[in-house]
């Protein structure tokens, strides 16, 4: 009996060791997702859909407000389209956090220019995403993004 709680604790501890060494502070995961955000943010700026698209897992799936597109190489073909008459200017990041063993969730706002009929329209909005390790490196599973409504008009 002794002998199997012996082995029991030992498999515990050997099990939890690797767990825990994976563990990353909020400080780490803070500068891991900024980085993350600064390179997303240098391909939007060079509209570089095809460096964009290697951000996202294969299944990656991401709610714009036209809808969703499932799978890298549609969200490549629809970033494509997007930068035919939108440039981004900015993408902040605003929230981090890690929610389980390779899984983070993101959140923050970004800004741009859409060039209209009528001229150029400034736009904003808020991003949020679930991300996931996927061969050693944070994969965006999920993106949502919506657009901020402008202003009423003055009175």
């Amino acid at each position: 009996m002794l002998r199997s709680l012996m082995k029991v604790s030992v498999l515990a501890i050997g099990l939890a060791m690797p767990a825990a060494a994976q563990q990353v502070s909020d400080q780490e995961a803070r500068q891991a997702a900024e980085s993350f955000v600064e390179g997303f943010l240098k391909a939007a700026q060079k509209k570089d859909a095809a460096g964009l698209a290697t951000l996202y897992t294969e299944d990656a799936i991401l709610i714009l407000p036209e809808g969703p597109v499932s799978g890298r190489a549609a969200i490549e073909r629809a970033r494509a389209e997007g930068f035919k008459v939108f440039s981004q200017e900015t993408a902040k990041l605003d929230q981090v956090k890690v929610i389980g063993d390779g899984i983070r969730i993101r959140s923050g706002t970004w800004s741009g220019t859409l060039q209209s009929p009528n001229g150029p329209v400034p736009l904003k909005g808020n991003w949020a995403t679930t991300d996931v390790r996927d061969g050693g490196t944070w994969k965006i599973r999920m993106e949502a993004d919506n657009m901020t409504p402008p202003p009423p008009p003055s009175k």
